[in-house]
C-alpha cells in the first residue's frame, strides 16, 4: 500500500493567510503518514501568531532523523542535530526532526514546535525562559524546572 502525498501548498494553506509568508516550508511534498506532525506544526504556528509580533521570514526544514541536507535559496549544507536536541533553531532557520517528534504526545509536539518558533521569532536564546514563554502561550503543558522538561497538564 502506498501513502498518498500532501503538498507544501496544502500545508501552507492551513497557516493563517495573514502570516503564511513568514513561514518558508522547505519541502515539496510529504507522505500522508506525516500528516499529523504537520497538522500539529500548523496548529503551533497559528497559536504562536496570536502571541508574537511576526516581523521576519524564516526557513523551516524537516527531516526524518537527526541529520539531513538543507536546501535554501542561499545555501546547501549537511547538518546534524546533536542529541538530546530534537529540533534546533539557527540563524532564521528551524530544523525539525519529525522522526522523534511524531513519537511524542500531540501536546508535547506542539510545545516543542512552539519552543523553536519562540527562539526564532521572539529572539529568545535562554532555554529556561523560552520554556516558560511556551507554557504561557500553551497551558496544556507546564515546565518542570527540576527535570528541565515539559510535562502535560492533565
Amino acid at each position: 500500500m502506498t501513502n498518498s502525498v500532501i503538498t507544501k501548498k496544502q500545508i501552507s494553506d492551513m497557516i493563517s493567510e495573514e502570516f503564511r509568508y513568514f513561514f518558508d516550508l522547505r519541502l515539496d511534498s510529504v507522505t500522508s503518514d506525516l500528516q499529523q506532525p504537520f497538522q500539529l506544526l500548523v496548529e503551533a504556528i497559528n497559536l504562536f501568531c496570536k502571541f508574537a509580533n511576526i516581523n521576519k521570514k524564516a526557513e523551516l526544514f524537516f527531516n526524518l532523523g537527526n541529520q539531513g541536507t538543507a536546501f535554501s535559496y542561499d545555501f546547501v549544507f549537511q547538518y546534524h542535530i546533536n542529541p538530546p536536541a530534537i529540533h534546533i533553531y539557527y540563524n532564521n532557520c528551524i530544523f525539525f526532526n519529525l522522526d522523534i517528534s511524531k513519537q511524542c504526545d500531540s501536546r508535547m509536539q506542539i510545545a516543542m514546535y512552539l519552543e523553536e518558533l519562540a527562539h526564532c521569532y521572539m529572539n529568545i536564546s535562554d532555554e529556561i525562559l523560552v520554556k516558560k514563554v511556551v507554557c504561557s502561550m500553551y497551558p496544556l503543558v507546564r515546565y518542570n524546572e527540576l527535570e528541565d522538561q515539559y510535562e502535560i497538564n492533565e
